[in-house]
C-alpha cells in the first residue's frame, strides 16, 4: 500500500449545495472514524457555469485495517505483497458541478451512477504505478473509465507530498452522461450532441502535514484536459476543469 496519504477529490451535485467529499487512507492506526471539516474550490469546465466555486465540505468515513467506507464509496483491498497491491472499489459518480448557475442546463439533467472497478498498485515507496477500471452497473449510463497514472512521493519531516500524471480513457457512453446533449434535451440555444470516447491527461498533487498521530492536515489540487471532442460539446466552454481543497481529518 502506499505509505503517503492518500486523497481523491468527488463533487457530489445536490440540488442545494455543491458538496467535495475526500478520501484518505493511512490516518491513524487500524479500525475507527474518520472525520473532518475542510474547503475546496472547484474551477467547472461547463459553460456559462459560476468558477471558482468555493465550498466548505465535511468528511465523514469509516476506516478498517484493508477497507474504508465513506461519501465517496467502499474500497476493499484484497491483496497486498508489500509492492503490488489490488483494491476492489464501489463507487458513485457525480456530474454537472454547478449546473444552477448555467442556464444551459435547463431541462438537462442526469442521475447518480454507481460503478464497480478495481485499482492495482504497485509501489516503490518514492515512485509508484497505478492503474483502475470503474464500470457503471446502476444502468445510468453503461460506460466505462480506465485510469492509468505514476507518481512520486516524498517526505520532509511531517510533511508528505506525492505528484501523479496520468491519462483517464472514457468510453462513449460515459462521455454522453458526463458532457453530451440527448435530442429531448436539445433546444434553439442546445443542440443534441453525442461525443466519442476520449483520452484525456490530468495531473494531481496532494500535500499531508501529520499534525498528530492521528490527524492531518491535507492540501489537494487536480486538473484534467479536456479532449477535442469532449471541447466541442455545447455544455463546455473551457479546456479542462481542476480543483484545490484544504482538509482537516482525525481519527476517532
Amino acid at each position: 500500500m502506499i505509505k503517503l496519504l492518500r486523497l481523491a477529490t468527488i463533487f457530489a451535485f445536490t440540488a442545494s449545495a455543491n458538496m467535495g467529499y475526500a478520501q484518505v487512507q493511512g490516518i491513524g492506526n487500524g479500525e475507527g472514524w474518520l472525520l473532518g471539516v475542510g474547503v475546496v474550490g472547484n474551477y467547472s469546465g461547463y459553460d456559462q457555469a459560476d468558477y471558482p466555486v468555493v465550498t466548505p465540505f465535511p468528511y465523514v468515513a469509516y476506516e478498517w485495517e484493508n477497507a474504508q467506507l465513506g461519501f465517496d464509496g467502499f474500497n476493499y483491498e484484497f491483496l497486498s505483497t508489500g509492492t503490488l497491491s489490488l483494491t476492489g472499489l464501489l463507487e458513485p459518480r457525480y456530474t454537472f458541478a454547478d449546473p444552477d448557475d448555467s442556464p444551459l442546463f435547463e431541462g438537462v439533467e442526469r442521475d447518480t451512477a454507481l460503478e464497480l472497478g478495481i485499482k492495482a498498485t504497485y509501489d516503490l515507496d518514492a515512485f509508484y504505478l497505478e492503474a483502475q477500471f470503474l464500470q457503471d452497473v446502476s444502468e445510468t449510463h453503461d460506460g466505462c473509465e480506465t485510469s492509468v497514472a505514476a507518481g512520486i512521493e516524498t517526505e520532509i519531516g511531517s510533511l508528505r507530498v506525492t505528484a501523479e500524471l496520468g491519462a483517464l480513457f472514457k468510453s462513449e457512453d460515459l462521455n454522453s452522461y458526463l458532457y453530451g446533449v440527448q435530442n429531448d434535451e436539445e433546444s434553439p440555444t442546445l443542440p443534441a450532441f453525442s461525443p466519442d470516447q476520449s483520452l484525456q491527461p490530468y495531473i494531481g498533487i496532494n500535500a499531508t502535514l501529520q499534525t498528530g498521530k492521528t490527524s492531518a492536515i491535507v492540501f489537494f489540487g487536480r486538473f484534467e484536459r479536456f479532449s477535442s471532442d469532449v471541447q466541442a460539446s455545447p455544455l463546455i466552454g473551457k479546456g479542462g476543469e481542476g480543483s484545490l481543497g484544504l482538509a482537516y481529518i482525525k481519527q476517532f
